[in-house]
């Protein structure tokens, strides 16, 4: 074994566990590498002082993140059907992939989906990639809680996103995912953990082409609508100190934009945007409420940490959801 550096730690109450390893040794690489999936491989290298193997993974019972860098080499791998969803993009490098009788070959940013009915070959040059792996079960659940669709009809069809802008979609969202679940200070909550699991999967049924985007979305009922405000809810709570948009929160609960504005209209008589505003205001509140005068808390920069540039429109927001000024807050 030649320079190899590895580091796990379980995250609290998380029930994330954190792994890193970054060694030159292709023989650990390829052992860690095959706990993301079983896979027979053959390594080549051109410069050994090139070579660079660097695998994070951040793992819970629902869903794990891998992000891997195999610096300085050609990775040829072939491996049999796996029975979990194993799906990312790639971050540099080239990768050729074949299952069945369909090759695609990846640049940068480009996504792809292993396939759950074949075995595969995956030819890649000095690759770097994030991925997600997701129970297939779960998506297949969720297919048909979304759409109607019998979770065992569920079927992908290709290995490749159904368009390039869903392709930059599932990129971003790959990303974001990864951000949250290799957190430096720990791995998330399971609440978040929850969501970004459903985030992950709702992305992979919009992106990848399958059964179920022949089946329209089910019918909305008071039910279903209490249920989406629930769950956005609960992920705007979680992810209220992020920068979120209306299209990461209605894809955390795997709907459209303009159906979760629909349903908070009807449940909350607000709109999401509006909903993560006032949380964040309650938050600025809380943290200007428990400020120590020593500590050199201000409204400025608590008004920036909460997502406001203009210290102004914060002033003009709060005192009108609080009936008084930041600052008199900060002092009492």
């Amino acid at each position: 074994m030649t320079g190899a550096a590895v580091n796990g730690r379980p995250t609290g109450d998380s029930a994330v566990t954190l792994a890193d390893i970054r060694t030159r040794d292709s023989d650990l690489a390829v052992e860690t590498a095959r706990r993301i999936a079983e896979h027979r491989a053959q390594i080549t290298v051109d410069d050994p002082r090139a070579v660079d193997f660097r695998i994070s993974t951040a793992q819970s019972p629902t869903l794990s993140v891998d992000v891997v860098s195999a610096g300085g080499v050609r990775y040829v791998t072939t491996g049999e059907p796996i029975d979990f969803l194993l799906a990312g993009t790639l971050e540099r490098g080239r990768i050729q992939l074949r299952a069945g009788n369909e090759e695609v070959r990846l640049a940068r940013r480009d996504g792809f989906l292993y396939p759950l009915e074949n075995g595969y070959h995956s030819d890649c040059s000095d690759p770097a990639l994030i991925d997600l792996r997701i129970p297939s079960a779960y998506v297949a659940q969720l297919a048909e809680e979304l759409t109607g669709i019998p979770a065992a009809a569920l079927r992908f069809r290709s290995l490749a996103p159904v368009s390039a802008p869903m392709g930059e979609y599932w990129a971003a969202t790959v990303r974001f995912i990864a951000g949250r679940m290799h957190a430096a200070e720990g791995g998330p909550p399971p609440l978040i953990v929850d969501q970004l699991l459903r985030l992950g999967a709702s992305a992979v049924l919009a992106v990848f082409p399958n059964t179920s985007m022949t089946t329209g979305p089910r019918p909305e009922t008071a039910t279903t609508a209490t249920g989406v405000v629930r769950r956005a809810v609960a992920f705007i709570e979680a992810c209220a100190d992020q920068p979120l948009t209306a299209e990461e929160i209605a894809a955390a609960v795997g709907l459209g934009v303009r159906s979760v504005q629909l349903a908070f209209r009807r449940q909350l008589d607000t709109t999401p945007m509006a909903y993560l505003r006032r949380v964040r205001l309650e938050r600025a509140r809380q943290e200007l409420q428990d400020a120590d005068p020593g500590t050199g808390v201000t409204v400025a920069n608590t008004a920036r940490r909460w997502g406001y540039l203009s210290p102004s429109r914060f002033a003009g927001d709060y005192r009108a959801a609080f009936r008084e000024s930041p600052g008199h807050t900060l002092r009492s």
